[in-house]
């Protein structure tokens, strides 16, 4: 009898044994036909191949993209911040600006047949840098197949992902009259499927150049331009030697010490702030909606989560109450199709409830603050203003003689993921960065 039973027990187990491996199978399978069906609709190999030939000598060859894409994802798992047998997938996710010109290839990030991540690499050498972001966005498919699925996209219409104010993309329908041009008859919010009249993109550093009036910033702009006149003259110098060596990159690039150097808020601050600044009911990370109020009051929540003096502002836990706030003492102001806080008022709310004020940095981002286990704040050009965004983390990465500082944003607004997202900081398309001092 008990022969019997651990018999039976041994084939129970192996039944189910056999149950979740192939249940597990099946989950990866799974998880791999979404990036199919999301690559599958949003890019293809012979597009890609021929971008150089249609775009000219501006556009960064996608598989010399994704040689240097490889050698990030090796330094983001060397850093924990992807799984150790993570990979990219073959052929990137194309992004193209409103215009139809190309300008990023994204790389999905698998592990186990999953997307966990994108690395995101220039299609256009004016970045001066390979890689411009490293993000756990994992994609697409759920919205694509929810839009196809209530026939808010046709299937035999052919769409892109279009720069909405990247890291947002809406869809672009493509003109398909025009030929090999990428020409769109319109566009598409990604998640609600509704037509966009435009979409928004950052312009460069030499459009705000030219039209400074609309920019009352506090910056030497001659002193800017000449620094970004030699960030231009370098990058010209990267790609040359980068196209001299495609095809080897990762046996030619050298690692130089700028690339060990980084800081980071601690993770055990982060926590506190997570676990304590939520939203009652659904849980999820405060978001005041206008970029400066979110900023600042990433800033206030965290120092409030952390123990800081912050007078009333930890006390208050109403949201409304602590967004209306911010938006009177920073002077919010609907402008541009949005709202708009000026750079002078950025750091208003910080100096009401705590005895620390903003700065701006002479740095590339928020040395300072990041040394004393405090957020800083990047502003970035955006069309007809600006955008604040929060910074938790820095480093620099590097190859040859050639580094380029990152930040990691936690941007509350464009980016909802509670684990910051990493972004290079190009001086092209950022203006400064503020750090968090005391008075």
């Amino acid at each position: 009898m008990k022969t019997t039973v651990i018999i039976l027990i041994s084939i129970l187990t192996l039944i189910f044994a056999c149950s979740n491996a192939t249940n597990e199978k099946n989950a990866d399978v799974s998880n791999k036909i979404n990036v199919d069906f999301e690559v599958g609709h949003l890019s293809s190999e012979a597009e890609l191949d021929n971008l150089v030939a249609r775009g000219g000598d501006d556009v960064v060859d996608w598989q010399l993209s994704k040689e240097f894409c490889e050698l990030w994802l090796e330094d983001a798992i060397f850093e924990g911040y992807f799984a150790a047998d993570s990979v990219l997938y073959d052929i990137p996710i194309t992004v193209y600006d409103g215009d139809g010109n190309i300008k990023y290839y994204e790389f999905r990030v698998m592990n186990n047949g999953e997307a966990v991540g994108t690395i995101v690499g220039a299609a256009d050498k004016e970045y001066g840098c390979p890689v411009l972001y490293c993000n756990k966005n994992a994609g697409y498919s759920e919205e694509l197949k929810d839009l196809y699925d209530n026939t808010l996209l046709d299937e035999g219409q052919t769409i892109r992902l279009v720069d909405n104010g990247y890291p947002t993309v809406a869809l672009g329908a493509v003109d398909e009259t025009k030929g090999d041009s990428m020409d769109f008859m319109g566009f598409i919010d990604i998640e609600s499927g509704d037509s966009l009249n435009e979409v928004a993109s950052y312009i460069s550093f030499d459009e705000a150049y030219n039209n400074q009036e609309e920019y009352e910033i506090d910056i030497d702009w001659e002193a800017q331009k000449e620094s970004i006149d030699q960030y231009k003259a370098e990058g010209k110098t990267f790609w040359e030697m980068a196209e001299a060596n495609k095809g080897s990159i990762a046996d030619f690039a050298v690692r130089g010490s700028s690339s060990k150097k980084s800081d980071e808020i601690s993770s055990s601050c982060m926590n506190k702030y997570k676990n304590k600044v939520t939203r009652r009911k659904n849980n999820i990370i405060v978001n005041y909606v206008a970029c400066g109020p979110c900023a600042a009051g990433f800033v206030l929540d965290f120092m409030a989560a952390n123990d800081y003096k912050t007078g009333t502002w930890k006390y208050n836990g109403d949201y409304d109450k602590k967004k209306n706030s911010l938006y009177e003492q920073m002077k919010v102001e609907p402008m541009f199709g949005g709202e708009v806080t000026w750079p002078w008022n950025i750091g208003k709310s910080i100096i009401v409830y705590t005895s620390y004020q903003v700065s701006s940095s002479s740095q590339t981002y928020p040395k300072r603050s990041i040394a004393n286990n405090l957020p800083g704040i990047s502003l970035r050009i955006g069309k007809g203003g600006a955008h604040y965004r929060p910074v938790i983390a820095w480093k620099k990465n590097g190859w040859w003689a050639f580094s380029w500082p990152q930040i990691k944003v936690f941007d509350l607004v464009d980016n909802k993921s509670s684990n910051g997202s990493w972004e290079t900081y190009i001086p092209l398309y950022h203006l400064q960065c503020y750090d968090v001092v005391k008075k």
